[in-house]
């Protein structure tokens, strides 16, 4: 009657079902959101704290929503802190702008964002980060293409910047992209 396979079938058991229970609960740290999909299909989004989920049927996409993300053009940091070291060599491409007045201006800017809605985040746009870049190049080259020479290295520097916010802004919630931009700043315009 008390065959060793009883013995080990239940030993099984157990082991399955610590298992299903390990593999339902996922935590969520407090500057995350994450996205849960049922079967392939988007089904809710979680906030901060320990979460369930149904094992092998959801799937979960944590997301930062609380962290300000920054992109530079025209240049990247290479050391940050009291003595930053900034490179500009190779980002000619996205820095010189044509002026409306027909010169080339050396436009660097820094874009700073944060994910306003999850979902809509990781599934709206494929290549987001690209998106991001693509559509700050666009605002600012039309930004400055508006302008002459001379606005766009004094007079006109405060009103680009938040121009090319707004522009940016108004571009990713018509694609929908779950992004809040926070910040345009022009580092510096020069001629080349």
């Amino acid at each position: 009657n008390n065959s060793p396979l009883k013995h080990y079938t239940k030993y099984i058991g157990f082991f399955i079902l610590g298992l299903l229970m390990l593999t339902s609960v996922y935590t969520v740290d407090a500057n995350e959101n994450a996205v849960i999909l049922r079967l392939g299909k988007y089904y809710s989004t979680t906030g901060p704290g320990l979460q369930f989920k149904i094992p092998l049927i959801d799937k979960v996409f944590k997301v930062k929503v609380d962290y300000q993300y920054k992109d530079e053009f025209g240049f990247r940091t290479l050391r940050p802190g009291v003595k930053s070291a900034f490179s500009t060599k190779g980002y000619e491409a996205e820095a010189w702008m044509l002026t409306g007045d027909l010169k080339i201006a050396d436009v660097r800017w820094v874009v700073q964002y944060k994910i306003k809605n999850a979902r809509d985040y990781l599934f709206n746009v494929k290549n987001i980060d690209e998106s991001i870049k693509d559509v700050s190049e666009a605002a600012m080259r039309l930004m400055i293409g508006d302008r002459s020479f001379i606005e766009v290295i004094q007079t006109e520097r405060v009103a680009i910047a938040d121009q090319a916010k707004d522009y940016m802004q108004e571009i990713l919630d018509k694609y929908n992209t779950g992004v809040s931009v926070q910040l345009v700043q022009l580092q510096g315009v020069v001629p080349p």
